[in-house]
């Protein structure tokens, strides 16, 4: 026993002499500095060491042997460039439908389950009509139909399945039935700029921006009446606490209660452009591009608060997933809680032209003008992605799971399905 520990113990101090003897020679492993954390454990024929795992374990210089299996250390160690690893990209699930020149706005119907696409075509002022693009349920141009001159703005009527077209050009709406024939076209106002549906009364508005009027007209597609308004009626909006259809004009907006008699006229901000209600506060929101501010008309029809935003709003949007108001600016999304205090501003591409909600995601769609892009604002206010678009997108629509992008720089709809892999 006695001499079996001298033997061990002379075998040990020989191998820390050994060990001290090549250490003098080598630098030590643990003195390198690897970066985000590259060391890990490495078992190889050269023996267990820890050593980083983009470093070969090669030496030529110093080796202790050991009864099975030789470690090398190496003094001189090689550390090859890390392999550049592309993530994957998400597939491109998109379809774009080319349409006609210049579409700026977009409806879907439930009647047809078509979309129809006015193309306002700017580049033919003395064309004869415009024209009108439907899209079948299965992402096809199916029929292309004759409007009025530069149609600008569509709306449908659930009373009675047809679609009303705003001819800006010709001062006219064009009535399409659900059988996706012209039946009728009504002359308006001047410069006809948007058009809004009351369940209250089934009746189709006309904004006549040149003619500050506002045509009302029936279920049985004839003109019941014509109210005169503030200047330059640009958009209207509904609330369906008040059943009455809200006028945005220059700087004032005109209420018109659902026995279509002028009722209120409050004054806004400068250049008010989009109208939004929402159903958390029953309260109707304007943005004013001039001002750079959105004012809240509540349920009582006066003016209860004056919110500032971004700048140049232009778009308005209601999220029934957050309860929020969202304004659309240049380069910003402001989001207003049911609250009407600011809860958060989002950065978004150059200047938001449509906003769009999917009940299917509880995401807000942002379509960037001047950037071809939109950008997906997720149910907890921050951005999950951006899609590319065509050029230009102008307006957005939804069809059950797909978004319709109009693309008015490309002539073109863009189809997103919604769940859609979206890249950050």
């Amino acid at each position: 026993m006695k001499n079996l520990s001298f033997r061990i113990l002379g075998i040990i101090a020989t191998l820390l002499i050994a060990t001290s003897t090549a250490a003098s020679t080598v630098t030590p492993l643990y003195i390198f500095a690897y970066e985000k954390n590259q060391a890990a454990v490495q078992t190889s024929a050269c023996g267990n060491v820890f050593v980083p795992t983009n470093v070969g374990c090669q030496n030529t210089d110093s080796q202790i042997q050991g009864d099975e299996n030789a470690v090398a250390l190496t003094a001189q160690q090689a550390f090859p460039a890390p392999e550049q690893v592309q993530p994957p990209q998400p597939p491109d699930l998109s379809t774009t439908i080319p349409v006609g020149d210049n579409p700026v706005a977009l409806q879907y119907s439930p009647a047809t389950n078509n979309i129809y696409v006015a193309n306002f075509n700017p580049q033919a002022p003395d064309q004869l009509t415009g024209t009108v693009t439907v899209i079948g349920p299965d992402d096809t141009v199916v029929d292309t139909l004759n409007v009025g001159i530069n149609p600008t703005a569509l709306e449908y009527n659930p009373a009675n399945g047809n679609i009303y077209v705003a001819n800006e050009g010709s001062g006219s709406v064009t009535v399409i039935d659900s059988n996706d024939m012209v039946v009728g076209t009504l002359n308006v106002g001047q410069d006809p700029s948007d058009l809004q549906y009351s369940p209250a009364t089934n009746n189709i508005y006309v904004a006549n921006f040149a003619s500050d009027t506002v045509t009302v007209i029936g279920p049985d597609d004839m003109i019941a009446t014509t109210i005169n308004v503030g200047n330059f009626p640009l958009a209207l909006g509904y609330s369906l606490t008040t059943r009455s259809i809200y006028v945005a004009n220059d700087d004032t907006v005109t209420v018109i209660g659902p026995n279509d008699t002028v009722v209120g006229t409050l004054n806004v901000g400068s250049g008010a452009r989009a109208l939004e209600f929402s159903h958390a506060t029953s309260n109707i929101y304007v943005a004013s591009f001039g001002s750079d501010t959105v004012t809240v008309i509540g349920p009582d029809d006066t003016v209860v608060g004056t919110i500032p935003v971004g700048e140049e709003p232009v778009a308005l949007q209601y999220s029934p997933t957050t309860t929020s108001i969202y304004v659309g600016s240049r380069e910003t999304v402001t989001v207003i809680g049911p609250d009407d205090m600011i809860a958060t501003t989002i950065n978004v591409p150059v200047e938001s032209t449509a906003l769009a909600f999917s009940p299917f995601t509880g995401s807000i769609y942002v379509a960037a003008g001047f950037e071809d892009t939109v950008t997906v604002i997720g149910p907890d206010n921050t951005v999950v992605g951006t899609i590319p678009v065509g050029e230009q997108p102008a307006a957005i629509e939804l069809r059950l799971g797909s978004l319709y992008v109009a693309n008015s720089g490309s002539s073109s709809v863009t189809v997103i399905p919604t769940d859609t892999v979206i890249s950050p």
